[in-house]
Order: C-alpha cells, then sequence, then structure tokens
C-alpha cells in the first residue's frame, strides 16, 4: 500500500511479520511477566530500529530517511500466532519509509526467533508484508 499523508503526522508507513510457536511460548510473551522473554522482545525491537535506520546500507538506491518516530507493537493473532508490527513516521516528501518498516519488522521476528531457538525450535516466520 501506499504512504498516507496526514497534515499533523506526516508520512507513515507500517509492515508486520507474523510468528508461529508453540502456544505457551506466545502466552509468555503476552503475559509480559517471564524476565527472560522480556528482554528477547527488547533486543528484537532494538534490532528492528537498527535495521530500519541501515536500510540505505543493504537496499541499492535506498536513501537515508529521517525518521520522525518509530512504534513498535506485539499481539497476539491466534492461540499459536504473533503479530509483530513496526510503524515509522517521517516529515520527508518524495520518498517512502515502507522499506525501513519491512526491514525493521522482519528484522525484529527473525531475531526473535533466533533468540528464542532455546525455548520453542519450531517457530516460524511468514507473512512479511508492507501494510501501508
Amino acid at each position: 500500500m501506499m504512504n498516507r499523508k496526514n497534515e499533523n503526522d506526516g508520512f507513515m508507513a507500517s509492515a508486520r511479520a507474523i510468528i508461529t510457536m508453540k502456544p505457551e511460548t506466545l502466552n509468555g510473551f503476552m503475559d509480559n511477566q517471564n524476565r527472560e522473554l522480556k528482554e528477547m522482545r527488547y533486543s528484537a525491537e532494538d534490532a528492528g530500529f537498527i535495521a530500519a535506520k541501515k536500510t540505505q546500507q543493504a537496499i541499492p538506491m535506498c536513501f537515508p530517511l529521517p525518521m520522525e518516530a518509530f512504534q513498535f507493537e506485539f499481539s497476539k493473532q491466534a492461540d499459536d500466532k504473533m503479530e509483530i508490527r513496526c510503524h515509522i513516521h517521517t516529515k520527508r516528501e518524495r520518498t517512502s519509509a515502507g522499506m525501513e518498516a519491512l526491514s525493521a519488522a522482519s528484522m525484529a521476528a527473525f531475531v526473535l526467533k533466533d533468540m528464542c531457538n532455546s525455548i520453542d525450535s519450531d517457530m516460524n516466520v511468514s507473512d512479511v508484508e508492507i501494510l501501508r
């Protein structure tokens, strides 16, 4: 989808990735009580942020984008599915933040999957896509 412009917010792009995991692993993430899972989630967010900031180094003809705001959302989609959604806001015209949002969401998902391998080795990342 294309970026939408709002006079107050500038341009925004959103992307997501879905992670399939054991229901008990997902519940551990969602109840936010397990310190180890909470730290893994924060590390995944950090990796996603870095991926968004470095997108221009990985994708040819992608120019640096000044991000005004950056947000992650982790939500339960089914008993065994978690959605990681990334929203990026920019005020720069004639550019898309879609690749940055896609880089952030996918990197966060793959880092989370990798870090949780000892807890849930059957985790799978899918449905990586730009939403907006």
